[in-house]
């Protein structure tokens, strides 16, 4: 099953209408598409069904893409459009991309449509995301902003505005009290919804002990373990649960969760969404908290005061004098005298006042002693161990029948633990408030942060988004270079190296000695000349991200043995040592691209045998290092290299100036290449070296990799019957000198051959022949190779028949992935040598 897709195609060709539709297909897509030719059938369109993209051809009869375009951006769809046409002026292109249009393709470029649907498609989500995320914060600021001075409201205002923002069935905010679990925060929860339960069994239960910083995100919720354990799953047909764990004080108290009657993941901006209202409602507890404790506290201080200890005293006065004091028995739990203390001594009680209150003790005696009303009065006393209390001093006059004052009686209450109750609820309040108005500054700096944030993310998106574009750009004017300069010259390449190859064999006859010398020049320049093309798309491919690894397990000790032999030779005849040193803890299997491991051995070696003079040597050590990596190192005897030059080393197109490279030739490709491919398996490589000593080339690899898929390695007219003496090949390619080649290669081993220059004849050929093989070319101008190779594969009469692919073609992993199944193998144009390519035919025939 393909990615949906509605596709509105402004098109009045059907057939190229199925042409994109069929384009679409191969994509990936399951397409829905509407073909309209008129902006009356396009305003219905629009107006009527919701579209993931439109296509537009760019000139019609009645209709014009650039029409279309302004009637789209006039509606105030902000859907992705693409030109896709016949033929475009790069004009009217950039006139196109200005009034609004996202691409511009030409129909005979299609391979393009995919990757610039991909594109657009991942745009617009982005910008959907961000209208969201605008609209997400809009809600919050104004619901924070709201909150008044009641923190249980303040909660169900949050839990309203968590359901509205996630777009949920309901949602809810669970709190544990006293053993069970009670909805404290609601928004359309059900009428028979019941808030208190046991908690064993809940998912919100569950988020509560768990705790920590993750969200729980459960799908399926009926085929989950919860279906049995949580009674509400069942109940109201719950199939998503979304819950994030609400702490007070680093505890988690409580779980607010969204569920939803239908299957639904949450994005990065809900969870974010998610977890901020939680934050916001742990806020709004730890005050719902401390306004808790403070009215517990003012409870525990009532019922301190309510039992503090008192006794009553009597002042006898005579002569408007006193006389005589007199305290009753619980004089001894408030000051820790006793009454006889004292009635023995007269002036105890004046001692025992604190020394800084004696004066307003005295003016309230004097005050009684007028007969004037007093009030009473809280003060200090020194308790007979040395403590401090606090007491409340209360007196009532007493009168004679003349109305002389004779005696006031006075009650004495000990406040000490009030006192201290009320300094520490004063301390309390005061960092209350600080803390309060603290957390108050910090939510509105990090308000006012999120917002400054908010537009820097916009300006360097903006930013990004340019870039973006003009490096895409970049990106695919230099692809469709390095694929077009591939076939172009590896093509006629491909001819000359055969050719040379044909007349060294002395198929066509003898030669005499000086055109073998010169057929020699012509056959080694040819390989050089195609090694620096190899290079320079090789090295284009890995610095646009387009060359992959194609990974496999091998021993080591396989590829530098190999590596070493192809050298050997060369090293023999100047006389240079070549020796491996392998520790034993490096004798291993790896785990890399094994062609490009070669491939670096190769460059390292060979410059190491081309600078070293002769009865030199050139060593290869390996061992292993931590924490997982092969070192490979190549040290050489040769000419070294000033300190000044090494910079140059893997710089394209740089060589060394010194009298000794003079005679060495060389494009300064190589170490470039080197490089890349060492830091595309995740390494390292660097250099030593001691001009006029010699060099110590050292890289790195990991011992394994993250493994990728490997593809198949596989594929990309009217038949000409040549003497039938053997198996019967078929050749398809569009180039007359590649036909030739390969035609006397194969007619050389014996084969009978046929010869198509058209792909339409190599189809017609292939089944009316029927061949025991078809060599195959990818790039031809009627029919692509790729075509053919699908047109065999689903018919019966030739869906058996193997096929060898023979290309210039830089091929990409998504080419070779389009060719699994269809061939059995492919070969590069001029990368073979004849006898190589016989081997590789011997193969694919006994597949």
């Amino acid at each position: 099953m393909g990615i949906p897709l509605r596709a509105l195609i402004i098109e009045d060709s059907e057939d190229d209408t199925l042409l994109l539709v069929r384009e679409l297909q191969r994509g990936g897509y399951d397409v829905t598409f509407e073909r309209i030719e008129t902006a009356g059938a396009m305003t219905a369109a629009l107006d009527n069904r919701q579209w993931d993209i439109v296509l537009a051809d760019h000139t019609m009869p009645h209709f014009s893409g650039t029409d279309a375009l302004r009637l789209l951006r006039e509606k105030g769809f902000d859907i992705p459009f693409i030109f896709v046409s016949g033929t475009i002026g790069e004009d009217t292109a950039v006139a196109a991309m200005r009034s609004g249009a996202n691409d511009y393709i030409l129909k005979g470029n299609l391979k393009r449509l995919i990757p610039a649907i991909e594109r657009e498609l991942r745009e617009a989500e982005v910008r959907q995301e961000r209208r969201r995320a605008e609209e997400r914060l809009t809600k919050m600021d104004e619901c924070f902003l709201g909150f008044g001075p009641d923190p249980h409201e303040n909660i169900n205002r949050l839990v309203a505005l968590c359901g509205e923002l996630l777009g949920a069935a309901c949602a809810l905010y669970n709190r544990l009290e006293s053993g069970l679990l009670y909805s404290a925060g609601q928004w359309h929860t059900p009428p028979d919804y019941n808030p208190v339960d046991m908690p064993e069994g809940h998912i919100c239960y569950d988020v509560i002990r768990h705790g920590g910083e993750d969200i729980l995100v459960v799908r399926n919720l009926s085929r989950s373990h919860y279906a049995e354990t949580d009674p509400n799953v069942i109940r109201y047909r719950l199939q998503t649960y979304i819950g994030f764990p609400v702490k007070c004080g680093g505890i988690s108290i409580g779980s607010l969760c969204v569920v939803y009657q239908k299957d639904f993941e949450p994005g990065s901006e809900d969870r974010k969404a998610l977890g901020a209202i939680a934050a916001a409602i742990g806020v709004e507890e730890r005050r719902r908290q401390a306004e808790e404790d403070l009215r517990k506290s003012e409870e525990r201080f009532k019922r301190l005061v309510e039992s503090v200890t008192n006794y009553i005293y009597t002042v006898e006065i005579q002569d408007g004098k006193t006389a005589s004091t007199k305290h009753g028995p619980g004089c001894v739990a408030v000051t820790g005298y006793t009454s006889e203390e004292y009635g023995a001594d007269p002036y105890l009680w004046y001692r025992m006042v604190h020394e800084g209150d004696r004066e307003a003790v005295i003016e309230q005696a004097d005050k009684a002693l007028s007969g004037e009303a007093v009030k009473s009065l809280e003060h200090r006393i020194i308790h007979k161990d040395g403590t401090i209390r606090w007491v409340r001093n209360t007196q009532v006059p007493r009168y004679d029948q003349e109305g002389h004052l004779i005696a006031y009686d006075g009650l004495v209450e000990e406040i000490t633990g009030r006192k201290e109750m009320e300094q520490q609820l004063k301390e309390y309040s005061e960092h209350l408030e600080e803390m309060v108005g603290k957390r108050t500054k910090e939510l509105e700096d990090a308000n006012n942060e999120l917002h400054l944030l908010n537009k820097e993310l916009d300006l360097r998106r903006a930013e990004a988004e340019e870039a973006k574009l003009s490096a895409e750009a970049a990106t695919r004017a230099k692809s469709d270079f390095l694929a077009n300069m591939s076939h172009e010259l590896r093509t006629p390449l491909n001819s000359i190296i055969g050719f040379a190859e044909i007349i060294q064999d002395r198929l066509f006859g003898e030669i005499n000695e000086k055109q073998q010398e010169y057929v020699v020049y012509i056959h080694s320049s040819g390989k050089h000349l195609l090694n620096l093309i190899n290079d320079i798309l090789d090295l284009s491919k890995v610095e646009s991200g387009k060359m992959e690894l194609e990974l496999c397990g091998f021993p080591l000790t396989d590829i530098l043995n190999a590596s070493m032999a192809m050298l050997k030779e060369k090293a023999m005849k100047h006389d240079i040592k070549l020796g491996i040193e392998i520790e034993p803890d490096a004798d291993m299997t790896i785990e890399a691209d094994e062609r490009k491991l070669k491939q670096i051995m190769f460059n390292l070696l060979s410059n190491a045998v081309k600078f070293t003079p002769d009865g030199g040597s050139v060593i290869v050590q390996v061992r292993k290092v931590p924490p997982d990596f092969i070192e490979i190192s190549v040290t050489d005897t040769g000419i070294g290299i000033a300190p000044e030059n090494i910079q140059k080393l893997f710089k394209e197109f740089s060589q060394i100036e010194s009298p000794y490279t003079k005679q060495y030739e060389g494009t300064g490709l190589g170490l470039a290449l080197t490089e890349r491919l060492v830091e595309l398996h995740g390494g390292k490589i660097w250099v030593e070296s001691e001009f006029g000593k010699g060099s110590k080339f050292t890289f790195t690899i990991p011992v394994k990799q993250h493994k990728k898929s490997e593809p198949v390695m596989g594929v990309k007219g009217k038949g000409e019957k040549v003497t039938v003496t053997g198996k019967c090949a078929l050749v398809i390619d569009d180039d007359p000198k590649t036909l030739e080649v390969v035609n006397r290669a194969l007619d050389a081993e014996g084969y009978n051959v046929l010869v198509a220059s058209s792909a339409r004849d190599g189809l017609e050929a292939a089944k009316r022949d029927l061949p025991d093989l078809i060599v195959l070319d990818l790039m031809m101008p009627d029919i692509s190779g790729f075509d053919v190779a699908d047109i065999l594969h689903l018919d019966k009469k030739t869906a058996d028949i193997p096929i060898m692919v023979l290309t210039a073609m830089d091929l990409s992993s998504e080419d070779k992935k389009r060719l699994e199944g269809r061939v059995k193998h492919i070969a590069e144009k001029g990368g073979l040598t004849r006898e190589k390519f016989m081997d590789e035919v011997k193969r694919v025939l006994e597949k």
